[in-house]
């Protein structure tokens, strides 16, 4: 089974291509989660649950900014720039 993965558009071959897929696959965010629903999208669904993809898609987004925030942290607490 293949990941979504931007890099799906380069050919990788070799043996060692499906675990450089799934490393990226899981370093890079899936931004698919911001896409509403096909049904949300043109009014097909009877009750659409617009709060809870819009909770969603924040909780989201404020976890990969807190680990990205994080991760700098981590990275540039060391670091003298002057």
């Amino acid at each position: 089974m293949w990941a979504y993965c931007p890099l799906s558009i380069v050919a990788l071959e070799g043996q060692h291509s499906d675990t450089v897929r799934m490393l990226f696959s899981k370093v890079v965010p899936n931004l698919q989660v911001y896409v509403p629903p096909r049904p949300l999208l043109t009014g097909e669904a009877l009750d659409p649950r617009l709060s809870t993809y819009l909770v969603m898609a924040t909780l989201n987004g404020i976890g990969w900014s807190i680990g990205l925030i994080t991760v700098a942290t981590l990275i540039f607490r060391k670091r003298d720039f002057l």
